[in-house]
C-alpha cells in the first residue's frame, strides 16, 4: 500500500510518535517509581546519639553490633566525634567565649539500610533500648507519598498518549479510507478473481508495518535523547534511570505501534471488502 498523500502520510508517522513518545514516558515512570524509592530509602541517613559517659567498650559494642547486621549497607556505619561535630560548625573565638567554650554536642554513629528491609521499628527499639544509647533518629521520608505522586504524573502522561492517540487514529482512519476510496475497484476486480482476502490485505498491512516502525524510530530516538539528557542535568537521576528498562520500553512502543497500525488497517480494509458493488460507488 503506497499513501498517495504524502501529508497525511507525514502526519500520521507525527501524530503516532507522538503517542508512543508519551506512552513510553508514562512505562519509564511506572518502571522507575519502585527503583526511585528504593534508592531514597537507601540513601536515607539513620542516626544513633550516644550518652556523654559511655564507655569505650558500650561505643564499640553498637558499631560491631550494626556492622554485624545483613541488613546494614556495608561500610555505611560512621562514628561521627562530638569534636568533629563541634569543629564543624566553625565558630569564631567571640562566638565560643559567648558559649563558654561548652561542647552540646554528643558522639553520634550513622548508619544507612538496604530498601528490602522492613523491620525497621523493631531495629530502632532494639537500638535504643541497648547500654550508652540516648536516642535515635531516622529521616521522616515519605516513600509510598513519593511513590504515589509519581504514579499521578505517569497517569497525566498516559492520558496525554490517550488523547494523541484519539488524533492519531482519527488520521489512520481517514488516510486509509482515502486510499481504499482511490482502490476500490482494484481491491474488488481483485477478489471477483478469485483472490483471497489475505492476498488484498497484505500490501496494506505492510505499509502500515513501515508507518509504525518509522514512529517508534521516532519515538525511540526522543525517549532515548530525554535518558541522556536527564542523565547529565542530574547524578541522581543518572543513578535511578535504569538503560535496560529504556531498552524494554522502546520493544514496548514498537509492538504497540506495529499492532495498533495492522490491526486499525486490517478492521477497514474487512470492511471494504465486504461492500457489495453498488456500494462503491458511494
Amino acid at each position: 500500500m503506497e499513501y498517495k498523500s504524502k501529508g497525511n502520510h507525514f502526519y500520521v508517522i507525527l501524530s503516532t510518535s507522538i503517542v508512543l513518545f508519551f506512552l513510553g514516558l508514562f512505562l519509564l515512570v511506572l518502571l522507575h517509581s519502585q527503583h526511585l524509592v528504593d534508592i531514597l530509602k537507601e540513601k536515607a541517613i539513620h542516626v544513633v546519639e550516644l550518652k556523654q559517659n559511655i564507655t569505650e567498650a558500650e561505643k564499640e559494642g553498637i558499631r560491631t553490633f550494626l556492622t554485624a547486621q545483613e541488613y546494614v549497607i556495608p561500610n555505611s556505619v560512621q562514628l561521627i566525634a562530638k569534636e568533629e561535630a563541634y569543629n564543624s560548625l566553625e565558630l569564631t573565638e567571640d562566638s565560643k567565649v559567648l558559649s563558654g567554650g561548652m561542647n552540646p554536642f554528643s558522639d553520634v554513629l550513622s548508619y544507612q539500610l538496604l530498601s528490602t528491609f522492613t523491620e525497621r521499628e523493631s531495629l530502632q527499639q532494639n537500638i535504643e533500648s541497648m547500654a550508652g544509647v540516648e536516642q535515635h533518629y531516622s529521616q521522616n521520608i515519605f516513600y509510598e507519598q513519593i511513590k504515589t505522586n509519581l504514579l499521578r504524573v505517569g497517569w497525566v502522561l498516559l492520558l496525554l498518549a490517550l488523547i494523541f492517540g484519539v488524533l492519531a487514529f482519527a488520521l489512520v482512519y481517514s488516510t486509509l479510507n482515502l486510499q481504499l476510496y482511490s482502490d476500490r475497484f482494484e481491491i474488488k476486480t481483485m477478489e471477483l478473481v478469485g483472490a483471497e482476502d489475505e492476498f488484498i490485505i497484505k500490501p496494506y498491512i505492510a505499509q502500515s508495518l513501515r508507518v509504525g516502525f518509522l514512529s517508534s524510530l521516532i519515538a525511540s530516538i526522543l525517549l532515548i535523547i530525554f535518558y541522556f539528557l536527564t542523565g547529565i542535568s542530574s547524578g541522581f537521576f543518572a543513578e535511578i534511570l535504569q538503560f535496560q528498562w529504556i531498552l524494554l520500553t522502546i520493544v514496548a512502543i514498537s509492538l504497540v505501534a506495529m499492532l495498533f497500525l495492522s490491526m486499525t488497517n486490517r478492521y477497514l480494509i474487512k470492511r471494504y471488502l465486504s461492500k457489495q458493488m453498488r456500494d462503491l460507488y458511494n
